[in-house]
């Protein structure tokens, strides 16, 4: 099956960093239809980590142009990883099907129910269109904003769980709490969005997660607790 990516190689289009090598290590087991939720509903082999990864083998060796069908089978990918659980290969699956879909929007693929949603991250930093000043509305009262490189621990918590089900942030805090850990930790509420390496401060929209800006797992002692749900 690698005989075009050997021999043609003048072909390939390569994607960016090891996620060829992600592609290749597929050894197109199946294993992975048990755990995935998509192909659970419809049964089709190109809705399952296997089949996506298919699609992206053949993206990389110039066989299969992006298109609106092949963005919607990408975009429908839950991102849970289920796949991974039980590959053998222990195949990334989400940072290929990452990759894909940069690939499919840089041509100008992007599925249309997604479309409000880009547009609600670069009006409002959130995808409900929530007003950003009032993200911290429901967290309790004694904990305070982080500041780069002042704050041992660091909470930051989910659009959804700051904006709709408010119930989810105060149990959040009742365990950090009984965990000893409410006197350590500051939030960032501000305009932050849900994927956790993307936390913004207040006035600085893309303030990404660096070592030479913000904390990493297990840097210097300094803890990032992420509660972000659905990931």
């Amino acid at each position: 099956s690698f005989e075009n990516y050997l021999k043609k190689p003048d072909n390939i289009q390569h994607f960016p960093g090891k996620i060829d090598d992600e592609i290749l290590a597929c050894i197109q087991c199946g294993f992975c239809r048990a755990g995935c939720p998509t192909f659970g509903e419809s049964t089709l082999e190109s809705l399952n980590a296997k089949g996506r990864i298919t699609l992206a083998y053949n993206m990389l060796i110039g066989n299969l142009e992006p298109s609106d069908d092949l963005a919607k089978r990408l975009y429908q990918c839950m991102m849970c990883l289920n796949c991974k659980s039980v590959c053998p290969a222990q195949v990334n699956v989400s940072d290929i099907i990452r990759s894909a879909r940069e690939r499919l929007v840089e041509k100008g693929y992007l599925p249309e129910a997604f479309k409000p949603v880009l547009a609600s991250m670069i009006e409002a930093a959130n995808p409900l269109l929530a007003p950003p000043e009032k993200r911290a509305d429901s967290y309790p009262d004694g904990y305070k904003k982080a500041v780069p490189g002042q704050t041992d621990t660091v909470l930051h918590l989910g659009c959804v769980t700051s904006f709709q089900d408010v119930r989810i942030i105060p149990a959040f805090m009742k365990i950090l709490d009984k965990a000893g850990l409410k006197d350590r930790i500051k939030n960032c509420p501000n305009k932050g969005v849900s994927d956790p390496i993307q936390i913004s401060d207040e006035g600085v929209r893309d303030f990404h997660w660096k070592k030479d800006a913000f904390f990493l797992p297990g840097a210097n002692g300094k803890v990032p607790i992420v509660g972000v749900y659905g990931r």
